[in-house]
C-alpha cells in the first residue's frame, strides 16, 4: 500500500496504490504504472524464501512465549526508519526475521533470544580500495568485528562515471565479511573494473546479539 504525507495537497508519496507506483529519485518525485515482475525463481530467490519460511515456523513452533515477548518488546523499543525518514515500529516477528532469515540463508547460527539492548546494529568504518588488478576490495574494518558479527555488501550492477554521486540500484555483486569470510574480501572482480570508473557499494551490519542496522551507501573510485 502506498504511504502518503499530506501537505497543502500532497507533499510526498511512496509505494503502490491503484495500479500506480509512487517513488522518488535524485531528479524528484515520479509516478509509473505498476508492473508485476516475472518470478524467475533463481537459486538466491528460492534460498531467501526458504529461509523466511523456516524462521517463521521456528517463531511459531520453537520459540517460547517469553522469547517471543522479548522480540516484541525489542521491536517496540527499536523503531526503524521508513522511506520518508520517519520512525516506524514493526512487529516482533518482523524484527526476528530481519536477522535470522539472513543467517539461515548463510547457514549460520540463529538468535532466538532478543537483544538485551534496544537499538539497531552500528555501522563500523570500512576501507575500500579499487584497482584494475584487484577489483574493489574491503581491506580494513575499524574498530573491527567479533565472532557472530556480520556485514553484507552489495555493489552496483555496473560501474559508473566518477561524476555520478547518487545510486539507488540495481545491486548485483554480493559479498560477506565476518570471521568465516576474513579480510580482504573482493566485492567486484578486477576484470569488471577500468581506471576512471566509480563503483557504488551498499552495506548492512548484523551484530552477534541479533540487531540489524540500516543500509549505508559508499563509493570507491578505480584509480590505478
Amino acid at each position: 500500500m502506498a504511504r502518503v504525507i499530506l501537505g497543502p495537497i500532497v507533499s510526498d508519496a511512496r509505494g503502490k496504490q491503484g495500479g500506480l507506483v509512487y517513488s522518488r529519485n535524485a531528479a524528484g518525485h515520479y509516478i509509473r504504472a505498476k508492473v508485476s515482475p516475472v518470478q524467475p525463481r533463481t537459486p538466491y530467490q528460492q534460498a531467501i524464501r526458504q529461509a523466511v519460511t523456516y524462521c517463521a515456523q521456528r517463531w511459531r513452533n520453537t520459540l517460547t512465549v517469553t522469547q517471543r515477548a522479548g522480540w516484541e518488546a525489542y521491536a517496540r523499543a527499536t523503531p526503524i526508519i521508513d522511506r520518508f525518514g520517519a520512525k516506524m515500529v514493526i512487529s516482533g516477528l518482523a524484527m526476528y526475521l530481519r536477522w535470522n532469515a539472513e543467517m539461515r540463508r548463510q547457514h549460520d547460527a540463529l538468535v532466538d533470544t532478543a537483544p538485551a539492548v534496544p537499538g539497531e546494529a552500528t555501522m563500523v568504518k570500512f576501507t575500500l580500495t579499487g584497482t584494475v588488478a584487484d577489483g574493489v576490495k574491503v581491506t580494513d574494518v575499524v574498530p573491527g568485528y567479533g565472532a557472530g558479527d556480520y556485514y553484507e555488501f552489495y555493489a552496483s550492477a555496473a560501474a559508473t562515471s566518477q561524476a555520478r554521486n547518487f545510486f539507488n540500484g540495481p545491486w548485483h555483486w554480493r559479498r560477506s565479511v565476518c570471521t568465516a569470510f576474513p579480510l580482504p574480501q573482493t566485492i567486484v572482480p578486477g576484470a569488471e573494473c577500468a581506471i576512471g570508473q566509480r563503483w557504488f557499494i551498499r552495506c548492512r551490519p548484523f551484530d552477534s546479539t541479533g540487531r540489524v542496522g540500516p543500509y549505508s551507501t559508499l563509493s570507491v573510485d578505480i584509480t590505478a
